[in-house]
């Protein structure tokens, strides 16, 4: 089933709509896929349906999705793979894959950030991206530090892109 659809603007009207597709293996085991559709601002469609996460994702997963000039846009997603019960360990991902017009990816998705988990020990979330016109990014995403049960700093997290080679800038904690 089709579900969470996001939605983003740019100052031309041209808009992309994204959303996670999700499909029962078995009872306990959902696998997701996240894609994107391109419209020009008259609402005719500018791509066909586009597969974001060249991996399909288990466990939770969160997104956003950013348009800019010329019709490039990107999409940011996190999600929580879990370890065995035996291991009680995982890990959460931050990713953020950039399209030019027509839906033509930049490059691979790219993970922004990768944390090691004990079992709850970490959480991650709240993954949103902007875009300026000339195709310059922003993710940002949230921490809850080291209990999740307990007061603690929460610790957000931002990492800024180059439009062309899709490289990272800088990455800070705040």
């Amino acid at each position: 089933a089709d579900v969470v659809p996001r939605a983003a603007m740019n100052e031309n009207g041209d808009f992309v709509i994204a959303w996670a597709s999700a499909w029962v293996e078995s009872w306990d085991y959902v696998q997701r896929r996240i894609y994107a559709r391109l419209y020009d601002a008259t609402g005719v469609p500018e791509t066909d349906q586009i597969q974001v996460n060249s991996v399909p994702i288990s466990g939770s997963t969160d997104f956003d999705v950013a348009i800019g000039g010329n019709q490039r846009f990107a999409v940011s997603w996190y999600y929580e793979r879990w370890g065995s019960e035996v291991t009680e360990t995982g890990t959460t991902e931050v990713y953020v894959r950039s399209f030019k017009a027509g839906g033509i990816p930049t490059g691979d998705e790219l993970l922004v950030n990768n944390s090691n988990l004990g079992f709850f020990d970490e959480s991650f979330g709240g993954p949103v991206v902007s875009m300026l016109h000339d195709g310059r990014i922003v993710a940002a995403w949230f921490s809850h530090g080291n209990n999740i049960n307990t007061l603690y700093p929460i610790t957000i997290l931002v990492q800024r892109f180059d439009a062309d080679q899709f490289a990272p800038q800088q990455v800070h904690d705040h």
